[in-house]
């Protein structure tokens, strides 16, 4: 369940695939998960775009929820703001004990009670 997604780096295109999210032929680079789920580069951003807005970390699959996007998959993605916005999401939702300062919007208040 915790299995990267990875790039797709054979360069097989032989065979038809079709994006998860919006169903055409892939043509561009695509990305597949191990399940087997494959995603356009447009969609896959567009899709880690939306999660990461909506607060939904880590970023599952946009095929279904058989594995989370990577790190490094997202860095790649996604643009550094955004990058940094997923990270933050993530270390407030490691850590409970963590909340967003609303005056200097700093993490303060990590570690156990």
């Amino acid at each position: 369940l915790d299995q990267p997604m990875a790039q797709c780096t054979d360069g097989n295109f032989d065979m038809q695939h079709t994006c998860s999210i919006c169903l055409e032929v892939i043509s561009d680079p695509a990305f597949v998960c191990p399940e087997g789920h494959w995603c356009c580069s447009d969609c896959l951003l567009a899709h880690c775009t939306f999660q990461i807005q909506s607060n939904h970390v880590p970023v599952q699959c946009p095929g279904g929820s058989c594995c989370m996007i990577s790190d490094e998959l997202l860095f790649a993605t996604v643009d550094q703001a955004l990058f940094q916005k997923y990270l933050r999401f993530m270390k407030l939702k490691e850590d409970p004990h963590l909340v967003d300062c609303p005056r200097c919007h700093s993490l303060v208040g990590g570690g156990s009670a």
